[in-house]
């Protein structure tokens, strides 16, 4: 109980004491004598520790080096406790701001070799859990600010934020929000008042109630009333120019922008930019879908780097002034409102007194003079947040936003539509594929019966015959085969098609070219599987009969396959399709119709399965002429 007494005593003397207003130290050399005769090295220990974070925290940065040097002699008593693990923190912290301030270290390299073993130490332990990373965090932004870049503490501080804020520590998220604001002010940046507002704000949050004062004692001008007038956009304007417009960080934020494809990833990288140009606490990104505005992202500048892509519509939206963003979807004109509850066009709407609104900035996001979303930045802390200077910047960067997210969205539209495709072509290649496969099925079962059947025919004609029904079927056979090999299944090329089934047939019929040529006379015509099968087996047919019967052994001639397309105004397109040779005429007292033989009346058949005609021209040659509309809108 005694040794809880004691590190209960060490904590309020080191550390809750010092943050209440009208701080008067307390005496502890007495009880950390006793401390120390009684062995509580761990409250000795706690005490110092305690301490020098205190002086560092009100910027006693050499009293805060003598307390840190003195808890060397205690760390026996913090083995494994945080406080020791803090202690390398504070230790690193403190050495870069005395370095800033020309104490101690006499060169960068100095400072380094100082600090750089301890960093390693916190990051190792930071690995471990989320307790240290708000810490590492703050090291990486102060080492940056002290020894680097400004644009890079400035990016790197809003982590530190963040991660303050996800270990809800509280009073470190106030003090890293107090050196951002230094580093802006420093910088010439209006902004600052955001920060050290933000700070007083947390820091009375958590009763540090001396650090609040102190940091409004230190910026009294950040904390003073204004009740400065509205003033329209165009005039703001019209009146300003921008001489200290940062181009660097515009043109890298742009780039970033512009350079992302992912639409989620582009709503992140838009808010985080806009949110640090603007000086924000709240920023959301609605966008035009479907007649409607969706509020697609939202970020706040206590989570930064943590923004949420949402989707939700403006009228479910609670923390937003409605009537704002509608007046610029309606208008197409930019809002800024300097002191949003008491001056301007909307101090009287009650949802904006409601919400206490000071400083509002909505901007519409316009491409080809069409509005695809809207901006909504707002501060309810301090007036005057968007300058003429912020505006623009946030302005210039929000038509690359807009430029950007309209064309990653176009792309992902097209990757939709050819994700489409391809499963429709899939869909497609499986029905394809099955229809062949039957095809092939059903051949080879006709091939197998005529087979059986050729055993019991006697008649040396009827022989005959079947052979030719067998070599008509391989031959069919053969050709489908090869056909479903093409890689686009979807649609098929009607004259390779007929070279390879009439190809197939001269060979069935031993037939030569020399003797007997083909021709071959087809527009670029695509067909799909419904027409393209009857027809295939129309030709076979056809081609068979005019070798068979047209061309006695050993006489020359010409077979004429021809496919044409036609468009006709009332019926759309119709195909036309021709078989004819030159050889012996088809006998003029025959009806072809009504002829016996089987290939004559399966030809019949698969007409009017095509729903088409089919004519018979014999006075120059024999000529077959088949006219059909195709099934789908697309054959061709």
């Amino acid at each position: 109980l005694s040794f809880s007494v004691a590190l209960a005593e060490a904590m309020q003397a080191g550390w809750i004491e010092p943050m209440k207003r009208g701080y008067t130290p307390v005496p502890m050399e007495e009880k950390i004598q006793k401390w120390e005769k009684e062995n509580h090295i761990a409250a000795a220990g706690s005490y110092y520790v305690h301490m020098a974070l205190t002086h560092y925290y009100f910027g006693e940065y050499e009293k805060a080096e003598e307390y840190l040097f003195k808890v060397r002699e205690y760390l026996r008593g913090l083995t494994d406790h945080l406080l020791k693990r803090q202690w390398h923190v504070f230790q690193v912290l403190n050495a870069l701001r005395l370095y800033a301030r020309g104490i101690i270290y006499k060169s960068k390299e100095e400072l380094l070799a100082y600090i750089q073993p301890l960093i390693k130490k916190v990051e190792t332990w930071a690995q471990y859990g989320p307790m240290l990373k708000p810490y590492i965090a703050f090291i990486y932004a102060e080492l940056e600010r002290v020894t680097g870049d400004f644009r890079k503490a400035r990016s790197l501080y809003f982590d530190a934020i963040a991660a303050a804020h996800e270990q809800r520590f509280t009073l470190l998220e106030a003090h890293i929000n107090e050196c951002r604001g230094e580093l802006l002010k420093d910088a010439g940046f209006d902004t600052a008042r955001v920060y050290f507002v933000e700070a007083a704000r947390l820091y009375r949050k958590c009763l540090a109630e001396r650090k609040e004062i102190l940091l409004m004692d230190k910026y009294p001008e950040y904390f003073e009333e204004e009740a400065p007038a509205y003033a329209p956009a165009e005039e703001e304007s019209a009146a300003y120019t921008l001489p200290g417009l940062d181009v660097d960080y515009l043109m890298k934020s742009s780039l970033a922008i512009s350079a992302e494809l992912d639409p989620k990833v582009l709503l992140k990288k838009i808010m985080n930019v806009v949110l640090e140009a603007s000086g924000a606490q709240h920023g959301y990104l609605l966008i035009e879908e479907g007649g409607s505005l969706i509020v697609r992202a939202e970020n706040h500048i206590a989570k930064k780097d943590a923004v949420r892509t949402v989707k939700y519509n403006l009228e479910d939206a609670a923390d937003v002034c409605k009537e704002i963003i509608r007046y610029v979807r309606r208008t197409k004109e930019r809002v800024v409102l300097n002191n949003a509850s008491e001056q301007g066009e909307f101090k009287d709407n009650p949802n904006l007194q409601r919400m206490g609104l000071k400083s509002v900035l909505c901007l519409p996001l316009i491409k080809q003079s069409s509005l695809i979303g809207i901006l909504y930045l707002e501060n309810r802390l301090s007036d005057s947040v968007f300058t003429p200077e912020r505006t623009e910047m946030t302005e210039l960067l929000t038509s690359q936003a807009a430029i950007s997210f309209e064309n990653v969205r176009l792309l992902d539209e097209m990757r939709q539509a050819e994700d489409q495709i391809k499963a429709s072509l899939q869909e497609k290649e499986v029905l394809l594929k099955e229809i062949h496969h039957r095809v092939k099925n059903n051949l080879q079962v006709i091939y197998s019966l005529l087979r059986l059947q050729s055993t019991h025919i006697k008649d040396k004609h009827d022989v005959e015959i079947f052979k030719e029904s067998q070599n008509r079927v391989r031959s069919m056979a053969f050709v489908h085969e090869k056909l479903y090999q093409s890689e686009d299944l979807a649609m098929i090329d009607f004259a390779e098609y007929t070279r390879k089934l009439t190809t197939s047939l001269f060979h069935s019929y031993a037939a030569y070219p020399e003797i007997i040529t083909l021709e071959i006379n087809a527009d670029n015509v695509f067909l799909g599987i419904d027409n393209a099968i009857p027809c295939g087996l129309i030709i076979n047919e056809l081609v068979s009969n005019c070798l068979k019967h047209a061309f006695p052994r050993g006489k020359k001639g010409k077979i004429c396959v021809e496919l044409h397309s036609n468009r006709d105004l009332h019926a759309g397109n119709k195909f036309t399709l021709i078989v004819s040779d030159n050889g012996a005429r088809f006998p003029k007292d025959l009806d072809f119709r009504k002829a016996e033989t089987l290939g004559l009346q399966l030809v019949t058949t698969l007409v009017k399965q095509l729903k088409g005609t089919i004519e018979l021209d014999r006075d120059d040659r024999t000529k077959f002429e088949i006219t059909f509309a195709p099934r789908e809108k697309n054959n061709n």
